[in-house]
């Protein structure tokens, strides 16, 4: 029988120097010796095999993760051209047509004067009761011209109704082709006239207009013309009016020759 004693005596205690809780890997495999009489180094291929397929995975990935990442560059686009500049306009005295010598101005005026005249006036007697074209003094003009078959076509709204002739800015003359005459048109642009009329003293302020030279008074300049009365429900629509070149203080006055029709 067993003695209850031996039942209840503890264990025995573990061995000095290694602890039970400790646990080591077994020692690497010795090299061993080939039957050839040569030591022989254990294999580790497997493992660094394993290994190194373990970083080629890892770095691999992480370089194609990094590569996919980044966004190739935007690409270049060159700043935009400028646009072409605009052509220079023609300045106000410069005439759009074949400039012609004087003899060649005077036949002209010979020829077709008198019929822009005709023209004018007969447009001025329509123009008791009634507006003239558009109402405008550069509408009257085109509408006066519109009657006279000879005339060279003139572009609507161009204020080129031919060539310039005489030209003069304030007090000084800038241009004198040939006599002004019956027929021709008359352009005033932001004129002031100071002067005599009728024994008074006057002033006259004009932004723009034109009219048809009815006569021409070599004393004083004066020019008699038809010009369209712009006044608010003013009759005759039509009126006669003088300007005198020698009253003129500031702004410029013009007289163009109207063109021939090509045959």
């Amino acid at each position: 029988m067993v003695d209850d004693d031996e039942l209840s005596a503890p264990p025995p205690p573990p061995r000095s120097g290694r602890p039970a809780d400790i646990l080591r890997s077994p020692p690497p495999a010795p090299a061993q010796a080939s039957s050839a009489g040569r030591w022989e180094i254990p294999s580790f291929e497997r493992d660094s095999t394993d290994l190194a397929a373990g970083l080629d995975e890892s770095w691999n990935g992480d370089v194609f993760n990094d590569v996919r990442s980044v966004s190739p560059p935007a690409p270049t686009q060159s700043p935009p051209l400028p646009p072409p500049p605009a052509s220079a306009s023609l300045p106000i005295d410069t005439p759009r047509r074949a400039s012609l010598d004087s003899s060649a101005l005077t036949e002209i005026s010979q020829r077709i004067g008198a019929q822009v005249l005709a023209s004018a006036q007969a447009l001025a007697t329509l123009a008791k009761n009634r507006v003239i074209g558009d109402g405008t003094s550069a509408g009257y003009v085109q509408s006066v011209l519109e009657g006279v078959p000879s005339v060279a076509p003139v572009r609507p709204d161009s204020g080129e109704f031919g060539h310039v002739i005489f030209s003069q800015t304030a007090s000084t003359v800038q241009l004198r082709k040939s006599d002004i005459a019956p027929g021709d048109v008359v352009h005033v642009q932001q004129a002031h006239f100071s002067g005599r009329r009728l024994l008074k003293n006057y002033k006259e302020d004009i932004e723009e207009a034109y009219g048809v030279v009815v006569e021409f008074e070599r004393k004083g300049g004066k020019i008699r013309v038809l010009k369209a009365n712009q006044s608010a429900n003013a009759y005759p629509a039509v009126e006669s009016h003088n300007w005198k070149l020698e009253d003129l203080k500031s702004g410029t006055i013009r007289v163009l020759r109207i063109g021939e029709a090509e045959s």
